[in-house]
């Protein structure tokens, strides 16, 4: 058996993609420059793809025209969905805050 070393963040992301596996976590494995279809940003999204659509319409996802098709590139989708857990976290937050305060809407 011959054993690789690997880079810190190679490495990191090595043992995050096995650990999802194990618990049976989606995963997905794709280039950073990989163009989507508004269906498959959905599905990496967890969102519909009319509201993907409605997304890019609004300018708050970018994408581009391919004929008569929008195309997404896996890292503007990535990133439109850390920036979507990162709001989420934090209406979270303020939630548990407020009913910690006793205050109710």
């Amino acid at each position: 058996m011959k054993t690789v070393e690997l880079p810190d963040g190679a490495s990191r992301a090595v043992r995050a993609l096995l650990r999802d596996l194990a618990t049976g976590v989606p995963v997905h494995v794709i280039s950073a420059d990989a163009e989507l279809t508004t269906q498959q940003a959905a599905d990496l999204l967890g969102l519909s793809r009319t509201y993907v659509v409605r997304l890019i319409d609004q300018g708050s996802l970018p994408a581009h025209m391919a004929g008569t098709h929008r195309r997404l590139l896996a890292s503007n989708v990535l990133e439109y969905r850390g920036r979507r857990a990162s709001r989420l976290a934090t209406l979270g937050e303020l939630t548990d805050a407020d009913e910690e305060l006793g205050l109710t809407y």
